[in-house]
């Protein structure tokens, strides 16, 4: 191999790696944006940004931490394909308030920076039961985590991030209890997409 066929390879694998590079730079970028528009969609009530955050369905649910009843309301987990999420953001629940994305709202956070938290583990996106799928979640912002604050929080994981805007109760002893929002986020290949969004009440 004479050295213009040598020059000539190694320009081409030159180029095929700052290729690769600019490539993956630009979609991790785009992951880390996912916050940002999300909280723009919520804040604006824009369901065209909104719906652009989702691959296929999208799970929604309420929660009551501590128990409930006729007086409170009840547990549900719905699943909506994208045509079908309400055009003003709030997802009906039978003889009880809507769920309603202003919960992930916090005054004076859209402008700001988000804070960002690294975890080491995955974020849990298969949901068996609403209950034991809350109770994970419990888990990893009371035990891994421990620096959930009343502002909005990203916790990024290894195959995606929660989007955390609520806060942490210590009842008694090893009984905790959150109240907020949570939006899960999960990799799909170079993009990530908005799986769940949950309401919990304390």
């Amino acid at each position: 191999m004479n050295k213009k066929t040598v020059f000539v390879c190694l320009t081409i694998f030159l180029i095929l790696a700052i290729g690769f590079s600019i490539y993956i730079a630009i979609q991790q970028s785009g992951n880390v944006n996912q916050p940002k528009l999300f909280l723009t969609a919520v804040s604006n009530r824009n369901i065209s940004t909104f719906k652009s955050l989702i691959s296929n369905d999208l799970n929604v649910g309420r929660y009551f931490c501590s128990g409930y009843g006729e007086s409170r309301g009840k547990n549900v987990l719905d699943i909506y394909s994208i045509n079908d999420i309400p055009s003003d953001m709030q997802f009906p629940v039978d003889d009880e308030i809507p769920i309603d994305l202003a919960v992930f709202l916090s005054e004076g956070e859209l402008g700001g920076n988000l804070k960002e938290i690294e975890y080491s583990g995955d974020i849990p996106f298969e949901i068996s039961t609403l209950t034991g799928y809350v109770n994970e979640i419990i888990r990893i912002l009371a035990t891994d985590i421990k620096e959930i604050s009343d502002a909005p929080t990203v916790i990024k994981g290894s195959n995606g991030f929660l989007y955390v805007n609520a806060t942490i109760f210590e009842l008694s002893g090893e009984t905790i209890i959150i109240s907020g929002g949570i939006a899960v986020f999960i990799n799909q290949g170079n993009d990530c997409y908005l799986n769940t969004i949950l309401e919990i009440r304390s």
